[in-house]
């Protein structure tokens, strides 16, 4: 899935949890998102550090969120 897609879809995710709440804000889903794939990245860094790749990719996700 591209970093795009991907973005779209953990915003999707999150957002789905958030939108019954009564004090729903889309910038909270955001931020949630944002926030695991914040750590997402310091754990592939912790014990994948070979593994740029995948670092990279979600750091394009989280662009993306960004934009979003």
């Amino acid at each position: 899935m591209n970093s795009k897609d991907k973005a779209w879809q953990l915003l999707q995710t999150i957002e789905s949890v958030y939108i019954m709440d009564v004090n729903y804000d889309p910038n909270k889903t955001k931020q949630c998102a944002l926030i695991c794939v914040d750590e997402l990245i310091k754990e592939i860094n912790k014990y994948q550090h070979e593994n740029l790749a995948d670092i990279q990719y979600w750091q394009e996700v989280q662009q993306e969120i960004e934009k979003l």
